[in-house]
């Protein structure tokens, strides 16, 4: 799968806005620095440390990756407290929050430097090989994310914390989809493991060309909130680990408050079906 023309290595993105509003894709080179990613694999030695039985002498990012894919098969619990735990660390927020990322958002979004952005959904993905359960079918992070009217005011700007490729499940992305605007949603829930999920019928991207989210270490890819992607299998027999975050045009007028936002959401729920404007 060639994606060399959605790769970009100047910081400077100003001269890539055309190409991405065009695709609703992008993915810039060596933005991440090395240090903040090894700070995130090293809590995640110490929080497997602190919630296993069988202790890590010195830390090994390979011994590591073996021991939580383990651990995924044979204590779902001890996993989770090791997932929850991370979600929350410093070393996650220092990595995602960087102000390298935070001016690709404001770029990509028509922002000013320095102009405020609104931060939503930091997370760290941890996909073990051969695992399906939280993999998620074709949808759009508007679904989940409902801070802008427009899903074109909104990023999901993700971070390779080391090479990504086909093998080892790098995302599917429709692109120019995000054209599509936002799209009738199927609501469902795959299994006891799986949040809920509002997918979309794979049909209405039949003529859509699909590529693939391939990165290296420290590499930062976008797409707009209403550009329609899924996950992919994980068939090597590594963890893959990658960091998301959305980021929202606070200082568009369809941005909705916190409490406006929460009031929207609380709604949607009593209605039991998405439906958003």
């Amino acid at each position: 799968m060639d994606n060399k023309k959605f790769l970009y290595k100047n910081r400077d993105i100003s001269k890539v806005k055309k190409t991405f509003k065009k695709e609703g894709f992008i993915i810039f080179k060596k933005i991440a620095k090395s240090q903040d990613i090894e700070n995130v694999f090293k809590t995640l030695y110490f929080l497997y440390n602190k919630y296993s039985k069988n202790k890590l002498n010195k830390y090994n990012r390979n011994k590591l990756s073996e021991c939580l894919i383990k651990i995924r098969k044979s204590n779902w619990a001890v996993f989770s407290k090791i997932y929850d735990d991370l979600q929350v660390s410093n070393s996650v927020y220092k990595l995602l929050h960087s102000e390298e990322i935070f001016d690709i958002g404001r770029s990509l979004l028509g922002q000013k430097k320095y102009s405020p952005i609104a931060v939503s959904g930091t997370m760290l993905r941890l996909d073990p090989p051969k695992d399906r359960r939280n993999l998620y079918d074709y949808h759009q992070d508007h679904s989940y994310y409902h801070q802008n009217k427009s899903g074109k005011n909104g990023l999901v700007i993700s971070v390779a914390l080391h090479n990504i490729g086909l093998k080892n499940g790098a995302l599917k992305v429709a692109l120019k989809s995000h054209k599509l605007g936002f799209l009738k949603v199927d609501t469902k829930r795959k299994n006891s493991y799986s949040a809920q999920q509002y997918s979309i019928n794979s049909t209405k991207l039949k003529k859509y060309k699909i590529t693939r989210q391939i990165m290296n270490k420290g590499d930062v890819s976008a797409i707009y909130l209403d550009t329609v992607h899924c996950s992919a299998d994980n068939f090597s027999d590594e963890l893959r680990v990658t960091g998301l975050v959305r980021v929202h045009n606070i200082m568009s007028g369809d941005f909705r408050s916190y409490r406006d936002n929460s009031a929207f959401i609380d709604e949607i729920k009593k209605k039991k079906k998405l439906v958003l404007y």
